[in-house]
């Protein structure tokens, strides 16, 4: 399977620790470490445009990991903040979404989490998690078990999206934060190779080969 790239709306996270084990884990998930896109962050719309310009993403012909690295308030830096993002590029429906949490920085993400939507296993297990209006996400965090990671976890996150059809986000109410486990030390990752920061960085699929023939992308 062609690796995705990976977009962080957001930017990528701020402690280096954090940010190389959320790379590892979207690698663990078919993302492609080459082509990643973090910039603009100074708001969606400017990030929507950039992204706009390229493509193959722009025509729905890749499909990428969409990063979330931020989660509070849950009902606008997600919900909202995909809506605007699918709004502005509709081929981003057909995206893989995913949200990083770090309950000791967000203790009250559980909690909130639950309250607005579902979710299927535990909290290590990488859970998706879906919100009040039928959009999924795929949970991962420091305490994320990597063995639950894989290809056909992104599979079975797309296998009931698509476009939402519920209502729009509305405006957050007050959340209380509550008390989460503490984070464990995350495992070691491997070096990020480069960056993706232009258009150029991401070109059309190659052409299909002919049957018979090994494909050789990762």
């Amino acid at each position: 399977m062609r690796r995705r790239p990976i977009l962080y709306p957001f930017g990528v996270l701020v402690s280096e620790a954090s940010r190389e084990l959320c790379h590892a884990l979207m690698h663990l998930c078919g993302g492609d470490l080459a082509r990643v896109i973090d910039g603009p962050s100074t708001s969606l719309d400017a990030f929507a445009r950039h992204i706009a310009r390229i493509g193959p993403l722009r025509s729905g012909a890749e499909k990428p990991l969409v990063v979330l690295t931020r989660c509070h308030p849950l009902e606008i830096e997600v919900v909202r903040a995909r809506h605007e993002l699918e709004e502005a590029l509709p081929s981003l429906v057909d995206a893989a979404w995913v949200v990083f949490v770090d309950p000791e920085l967000d203790p009250g993400f559980v909690d909130a989490a639950h309250k607005m939507g579902t979710w299927t296993g535990r909290f290590a297990e990488a859970p998706i998690w879906t919100a009040a209006n039928g959009s999924r996400y795929l949970i991962i965090s420091p305490q994320t078990d990597t063995i639950c990671l894989g290809e056909e976890r992104i599979i079975d996150l797309e296998r009931r999206g698509g476009r939402v059809t519920g209502p729009r986000p509305r405006d957050l109410r007050e959340k209380d934060p509550v008390s989460a486990p503490p984070v464990s030390a995350p495992p070691q990752s491997g070096r990020v190779r480069r960056r993706a920061s232009s258009p150029d960085a991401i070109t059309e699929p190659p052409p299909a080969k002919q049957a018979g023939r090994k494909d050789g992308s990762e």
